[in-house]
C-alpha cells in the first residue's frame, strides 16, 4: 500500500519508462434477454474484452501484479434491433483497498444505460486513442480513464487530472459518432456530463474530498478511529459545498450513492450528535436514499 501511495506520487512529477498493465477488471455479458440459439458470440466478446482492458497499458506508469486496480464491469444486453447490433447498458464498480486492512471501499459506483455495440462474431478488437471510430471501443476506453482518475484522485491530491483529460479527450472525439450519451444536454448523467463536472472548477471540492476522504480518513481510520472520523466529518461537509452549488450534479450524487453505505457504517457507532451531523447532510444531499442511512437517527 505504501509503495502504491508512491506511485501515484511519481506518476504525477514523471512518467515512468516501464510499461505495465493497471487493471483487474472483470467484464461480465449478460444476455438473457436476447433470444438467440448462438450465444458463442456474447461469450467472445467478452472474452476480447476483457483481454483488451486487462492486457493493455493505459498509463505510463508501472504497476505490479498487487498493485493492479480491482474494477467490474457488467454490460446488460437489452435488444438486438438487427444482426450484429446490440443495444445494451452497463454498470461499472470500482474498489480501492484500504490500509492496514483487508476492506476494499467503493469509490465508483455508476450506470450507463446507453452503451451500443456493433460487433461481429470473432472480429479483432482494438483501441487508438488518435482514431476513434468505434463506439464500443470508445466507451470501454473512455471509463478505463474514469476508472484510473478515481483512483488516482484518491491515492493524491487531484492525482487524476491527466487521466480525466485522457477521458475527456475520448469523449469529444465520440461526438462525431452520432452515438447516445456523449451529447451535451441529452441528459445530466452521460458520458459528457460526468467527465465536464469532473473537470469544472466549481465542482473541484468533490474531487478533494475524494482524496481527504480516502488517504487521510478511510487510510487512518485504523490508527485512530474517533480522531480521524471527526476529521471526516469536517471532509464530508464539503458535499453541502457542492449541493449549494448544483444539487443535481452527477459527481455529487454518484459519491453519496456509492458510499452512503459505507458512511453510515463508519458512523455506527460515532456520538450522537456526529450521527446527527451526518444524517444532516444527507438529508440534504441525497433525501431520495433516506432509507439507507435512517440507521443514524436511532
Amino acid at each position: 500500500m505504501k509503495r502504491r501511495i508512491g506511485l501515484f506520487i511519481a506518476f504525477l512529477l514523471a512518467f515512468s519508462v516501464t510499461r505495465a498493465q493497471e487493471l483487474n477488471c472483470t467484464l461480465t455479458i449478460n444476455a438473457n434477454k436476447i433470444q438467440t440459439t448462438d450465444k458463442a458470440i456474447f461469450q467472445n466478446l467478452q472474452n476480447s474484452l476483457n483481454e483488451l482492458l486487462n492486457n493493455r497499458s493505459w498509463t505510463e506508469a508501472k504497476f505490479t501484479e498487487t498493485e493492479k486496480i480491482d474494477c467490474s464491469i457488467t454490460v446488460i444486453v437489452n435488444t438486438m434491433p438487427s444482426e450484429n447490433q446490440f443495444n445494451c447498458e452497463m454498470q461499472i464498480s470500482l474498489r480501492r483497498p484500504v490500509y492496514n486492512t483487508s476492506y476494499n471501499s467503493p469509490l465508483f459506483q455508476f450506470q450507463d444505460k446507453n452503451f451500443n455495440i456493433n460487433y461481429q462474431d470473432m472480429q479483432q478488437i482494438e483501441f487508438n486513442e488518435n482514431n476513434i471510430t468505434d463506439n464500443m471501443t470508445a466507451v470501454l476506453s473512455f471509463y478505463v480513464y474514469v476508472i484510473l482518475g478515481y483512483d488516482f484522485d484518491s491515492f493524491a491530491p487531484m492525482g487524476g487530472e491527466a487521466l480525466f483529460r485522457k477521458a475527456e479527450a475520448i469523449s469529444n472525439a465520440a461526438q462525431s459518432l452520432g452515438e447516445a450519451g456523449w451529447k451535451a444536454f441529452e441528459n445530466d448523467r452521460n458520458r459528457h456530463a460526468l467527465i465536464t463536472a469532473l473537470l469544472n472548477e466549481k465542482y473541484k471540492p468533490m474531487r478533494e474530498l475524494n482524496y481527504n476522504y480516502h488517504r487521510l480518513g478511510m487510510d487512518e481510520l485504523s490508527k485512530n478511529t474517533d480522531e480521524t472520523r471527526a476529521k471526516m466529518t469536517t471532509y464530508l461537509k464539503k458535499l453541502l459545498e457542492v449541493q449549494k452549488i448544483d444539487p443535481m450534479n452527477v459527481v455529487l450524487q454518484v459519491f453519496v450513492e456509492t458510499k452512503v453505505d459505507e458512511i453510515v457504517n463508519i458512523y455506527s457507532k460515532a456520538s450522537p450528535s456526529e450521527k446527527k451531523t451526518i444524517f444532516d447532510i444527507l438529508s440534504q444531499v441525497a433525501p431520495t436514499l433516506s432509507d439507507r442511512y435512517s440507521s443514524l437517527q436511532k
